[in-house]
Order: C-alpha cells, then structure tokens, then sequence
C-alpha cells in the first residue's frame, strides 16, 4: 500500500499530510491470504444505542463560599485555595464528596434498580462514601482503584455496584455485563470520559 500525501506549512514546518492510499484493494487481498477480514464500520459494530440522563445537583453554600473567597470550613476540614490548582481540586471535592444533595441522589440512583451498575469517581473518600451507601443498600461491592481491583460481586451478582476509578479503569477493563455508568464525579481528562463510556458499550452488548 501506498501513501499518498502533500506537503503543507504548520506552525512555520513543513508536514506532510495524507490525502489518500493507494493499492487498498491488494493490501486487503494479501492479508486476506492470513484470515483477515475487512468490514464496514457500521458492519463490524452493532451496538445499541447510548442513553444519556443528566441530573442537576444543588451546590452547597459552602461551594459558593469556596468559590468566591477560596476558604471555607467544611466537615471540621479547613479548604485553603491558595493557588490556582488547590482551588480546582476543593471545589472538585466541594461538589462531591462534600455535596450531602449529591449523595442523596446516588443513595437513590443505587435503589432505583437491582441491575449492575458501574460508577466512576476520581476521590479514594468519594469511594468510602458511596460504598457505605451501597452496603447500607445490601448491594454487593466490586472495587476498582489504584491499590485494589476485586470484580467478585460484579462477576457473580446482578445486582452488584462496581466503584471504579478512572485512571485504575477508564481503559483496559471489560465491565459488559453492566448496562448502567454513573458519573458521580468527572475527570479532568475528556479522552479518560470518552474511553470510560467503552467499558460498557462494546460488541455483543445487548442494551
């Protein structure tokens, strides 16, 4: 196969950019010769369709606070935003893991359903929390992090909450037998968003 490109001026460099292959049609017929079978995308991928629900979430005053003078005491803690990334990463915490409406509604998104479900969060006390929730739910827990990966009650119990950190789990797990991911709090990182959305909708999955 050939590549057919043009050479065009990006930030003061010249680049090559591909317009075009040549000879696909061959490169297709040798690796036919080996198994290899070249579909369609639409072919290749029956997926069904993806289903986003957004729920709103009161912030709490002590997030308002926060915002606006970058101090505030909050659950005995005093949050000092001092600097431009302390100040990102409390108000992070501030809209979730120190969010009591929050909290109320992933207590009541557990107890909604008795289907799998797979929740991401980025905060190891994120995951103490609604841990707490799902066993005080009697729902099984599977976790994944950094320090821990244990999918018994995901491989075993349909009815189990699988806690899943993203940069632990975003990429490289297989959770298909859920059909549910709640985001109880986002990453920083859109691709880790996108790429965690896969671990769930994949082939053969069946809604």
């Amino acid at each position: 196969m050939y590549i057919d490109y043009v050479i065009v001026p990006i930030n003061g460099f010249k680049t090559p950019k591909i317009i075009g292959y040549k000879n696909v049609e061959h490169l297709k017929q040798r690796l036919g010769e080996y198994g290899a079978v070249f579909m369609k995308t639409e072919e290749a991928l029956e997926l069904p369709e993806q289903i986003d629900n957004v729920y709103q979430i009161e912030s709490t005053k002590e997030y308002g606070k926060f915002k606006k003078d970058r101090i505030v005491t909050v659950s005995n803690k005093l949050l000092v935003g001092d600097t431009s990334l302390t100040k990102l990463l409390y108000l992070r915490q501030l809209a979730g893991l120190y969010n009591k409406n929050k909290l109320q509604a992933i207590r009541d998104l557990i107890e909604s359903t008795n289907d799998r479900i797979v929740i991401f969060y980025n905060f190891n006390e994120e995951r103490k929390q609604i841990a707490e929730i799902a066993n005080s739910l009697n729902k099984p827990v599977s976790i994944v992090s950094g320090d821990m990966k244990d999918l018994k009650h995901y491989e075993t119990k349909d009815n189990s909450v699988t806690l899943v950190q993203y940069q632990a789990g975003a990429t490289g797990i297989n959770l298909q037998k859920s059909n549910k991911i709640i985001y109880y709090s986002l990453p920083l990182s859109s691709e880790l968003f996108e790429q965690s959305k896969k671990r769930i909708h994949r082939i053969r999955s069946k809604k």
